[in-house]
């Protein structure tokens, strides 16, 4: 069997952001601006509808980034756990 080669730059670029940010965009937007939504896309004259190339439309993936954030909890220094 023959392994795949890859040629050329490869890199990724992540960005995190909150659900409730201090300044700046938080994930509301974020999912905002994906779905098209007239508040998060100022910056496109004629934004037109997202096509669902694979998997679940924005607003599907937002409610389950919504539930999953809410369930998370870390632990805290002192033993306690704390919901995120």
């Amino acid at each position: 069997m023959r392994a795949a080669t890859m040629s050329g730059f490869q890199f990724a670029h992540l960005e995190t952001y909150a659900r409730k940010p201090k300044d700046g965009r938080g994930t509301g937007f974020i999912f905002g601006e994906a779905a098209r939504r007239p508040e998060a896309s100022v910056h496109v004259e004629t934004p037109s509808q997202p096509v669902v190339v694979y998997g679940q439309t924005v607003e599907a993936v937002e409610r389950l980034h919504d539930e999953r954030a809410t369930a998370a909890k870390t632990a805290t220094k002192a033993g306690r756990t704390r919901t995120r």
